[in-house]
């Protein structure tokens, strides 16, 4: 995640550097001991997940009756 408005070469910069280290099986190793599942996706796959489960969760919220203050 970056702020909104990043340069598209910087997001790209970072996804690639956060790819090179999810490929580390030390890295891989720690992360999974956290409980983590590690997974490496592009930033418009993120972009998408974050979408649809934001949709999700408005949706069970707006199910329960979930009032923000």
């Amino acid at each position: 995640m970056v702020p909104a408005g990043t340069p598209r070469p910087i997001i790209a910069r970072l996804n690639a550097e956060v790819r090179k280290a999810l490929a580390d099986p030390g890295v891989r190793e720690k992360l999974n001991a956290q409980g983590l599942t590690v997974r490496g996706s592009s930033p418009e796959e993120l972009g998408a997940a974050t979408r649809e489960q934001l949709a999700k969760y408005a949706r069970l919220m707006k199910q329960a009756g979930v009032v923000i203050d």
